[in-house]
């Protein structure tokens, strides 16, 4: 997708997705164990009742492996990123973070792997 020159993409589960501002969420009933199973949060393998937190599971399960092969996994926010995607895949849903979470966390992150690369690069002289 285009956004003012920006490119931009989604991820959806292909016509199983629903739109939460549509339904209340206390209205919006789940799927139940469709799709691939590796990027299945436990408790829908499982069968059990599940919300939100599940697709935390799958985004970052897709997240790791965008990033596995990318600059990030060389630079110093490896460890850091590393357990926030453990935490956002965590067994347990509630220890999982929000969606609006997960992506704030990306945000500040890409920010700060956007400072580095400046300063390797030399664009930025003094910091202070």
């Amino acid at each position: 997708m285009q956004d003012q020159g920006k490119v931009r993409c989604a991820l959806c589960d292909l016509g199983l997705a629903t739109s939460l501002k549509q339904r209340p969420s206390s209205r919006i009933e789940m799927t139940q164990e469709v799709g691939s199973e590796e990027y299945m949060a436990p408790e829908v393998r499982n069968g059990t009742r599940y919300s939100t937190p599940a697709d935390v599971y799958s985004l970052s399960v897709t997240t790791k492996e965008i990033i596995r092969s990318s600059e990030v996994t060389q630079s110093t926010l490896e460890p850091r990123l590393s357990h926030f995607l453990r935490q956002a895949s965590s067994k347990n849903p509630d220890t999982r973070p929000t969606a609006r979470d997960f992506i704030k966390k990306l945000t500040e992150l890409k920010a700060e792997l956007n400072s580095l690369e400046a300063l390797s690069d030399g664009e930025v002289d003094d910091l202070t």
